[in-house]
């Protein structure tokens, strides 16, 4: 009886967990991002901008095509944050070699801003605590508890967007720092984007802002479908 009683309660458990986990929502993290159809449509430039740098990007067929350490394959994954900051436009960006999510090469906050009727300018952010935040991008609602004044500003951290054509974009900005390890300290963005595509042409310096290394042929992020994308998981 005392077996039949503990074979009864394993069972009964095995069907609670199981039905736990079918009503778990499985979360689409790029659900809040567009398509490059939807972003060519856009006819708001500080929207269209904003728009092109949310989403998944590879460079997979770079990586592949050149063979070099330099251009390994990468991705970038960049979210929208804070929706209750009304007409604000915020976003929380991650660097990542492939397949290795949980092991970010760099986490950032940019705010985009409407400089004048040509400029669009964004403002770079350090997280403070950084490993508390390595998959919030993967959540509804990424860095929830953190607000403006919870993040960190550095030197040159601030970058311009002018329009090349209408759906193409150039990204420049100064050193920024970043201690992204024991030599690279600043970062010097120069890169163009359009609705479809992120390249980086980025500067990597030292301490003393000195040049280390450079993507002379450009970093090639290609947009990736947001439908059954990379990394989806069931959300708690």
């Amino acid at each position: 009886m005392k077996g039949y009683l503990m074979f009864f309660v394993s069972i009964l458990i095995l069907s609670i967990g199981l039905l736990t986990a079918c009503n778990k929502e499985q979360y689409n993290y790029l659900d809040k991002t567009k398509t490059s159809t939807e972003i060519e449509e856009t006819e708001n430039r500080l929207e269209k901008v904003f728009n092109m740098y949310l989403g998944l990007f590879s460079n997979k067929q770079q990586a592949r095509r050149d063979g070099s350490p330099l251009y390994r394959s990468q991705e970038i994954i960049s979210v929208p944050i804070w929706p209750k900051r009304g007409n604000e436009y915020w976003l929380y960006v991650c660097w990542l070699q492939e397949d290795r999510p949980d092991d970010l090469l760099s986490q950032e906050v940019w705010n985009f801003k409407k400089k004048d009727r040509e400029t669009i300018e964004v403002v770079m952010y350090d997280l403070p605590n950084k490993d508390k935040y390595v998959s919030d991008w993967r959540k509804k609602e990424p860095l929830a508890n953190l607000d403006v004044d919870d993040l960190i500003y550095n030197e040159g951290c601030t970058a311009s967007i002018t329009r090349d054509d209408q759906n193409s974009f150039t990204i420049t900005g100064a050193a920024c720092y970043r201690d992204l390890s024991d030599v690279i300290k600043y970062v010097e963005i120069n890169g163009k984007i359009d609705p479809n595509s992120i390249f980086l042409y980025n500067k990597m310096l030292d301490k003393d802002k000195e040049v280390l290394f450079s993507y002379k042929k450009g970093l090639q992020f290609i947009r990736q479908p947001k439908i059954f994308p990379k990394y989806l998981e069931i959300d708690e």
